[in-house]
């Protein structure tokens, strides 16, 4: 009796893109995660979480979660996209394509750039540009990082997905105490350098008319990284575009919008 392929594999795709295929459905959905820590495969925790919650979908689709490669800072989020097109390329297109957070830019970057790669796109706590507020506290997030103080880097991060001042107080305490434990610190920066800069400095708002696709939009109604406003103004953008509001959610991908949103939404 022959046995089960296994749920996920490590492979890699396009420009060596470290990427964990998952499932085996007859379609195919690019995952495109947010901001990357560690070079590489995700491993221990991080694995575990990049895992969690595809299950709504394995009966309809191979997930390919797509990481990045480490690119010198300085490169931008266009140039990352460009590695997510040629990863597409190899697996026979159109797909059906996600992005969360700082891979959700990056994802508005491939469905623009190439409308033909992708049948439909979703973007979770995501947009096309930082908020005020999130630019402000990337310059002290990227100096402790080249300084290598990362229980700093950690409280300041963490508190993203605080919903008040009370939790953004606990949160910055976790990431001061546990952030490295919890995380991990990165073998090499270059890649979280080069991700954080990007971020820094992105603002794809011409790039919304480009997109065709049917889009969906899941934002948070707390999230401070990529603001409700925000998402209501690049939903009214879109040529084709839906929004979705999580409440009582901050910089967050709650596992279960994936089947109380994304599988609907992919059909």
């Amino acid at each position: 009796m022959a046995e089960d392929p296994p749920l996920d594999v490590d492979v890699l795709l396009g420009p060596d893109l470290p990427t964990i295929r998952i499932g085996n459905g007859p379609r195919t959905l690019v995952s495109l995660p947010g901001l990357s820590l560690h070079p590489g495969h995700p491993t221990g925790q991080a694995r575990r979480m990049a895992l969690s919650g595809w299950e709504p979908l394995l009966d309809r689709y191979t997930v390919y979660r797509v990481g990045r490669r480490v690119r010198p800072v300085g490169t931008g989020f266009e140039e990352m996209a460009d590695d997510v097109i040629a990863a597409i390329d190899g697996l026979g297109s159109p797909v059906d394509l996600m992005g969360a957070s700082t891979g959700g830019v990056i994802a508005l970057y491939v469905a623009a750039a190439r409308p033909e790669l992708v049948r439909r796109l979703v973007l979770v706590v995501s947009g096309s540009s930082a908020s005020s507020f999130m630019r402000t506290r990337l310059d002290p997030v990227i100096a402790a990082v080249r300084a290598g103080r990362w229980r700093r880097a950690n409280a300041l991060i963490f508190q993203i997905g605080a919903r008040s001042r009370v939790e953004r107080l606990a949160y910055r305490a976790v990431g001061w105490l546990l952030g490295p434990r919890l995380v991990g610190i990165p073998s090499d920066t270059t890649l979280m350098l080069a991700e954080l800069e990007a971020w820094r400095r992105v603002d794809a708002d011409h790039l919304v008319s480009q997109v065709r696709c049917p889009t969906l939009v899941i934002a948070a109604d707390l999230d401070p990284v990529f603001p409700l406003d925000g998402a209501r103004k690049l939903v009214e953008q879109l040529p084709n575009g839906s929004l979705v509001v999580l409440p009582r959610t901050a910089h967050d991908f709650p596992v279960a919008a994936i089947a109380e949103h994304v599988s609907p939404f992919l059909g």
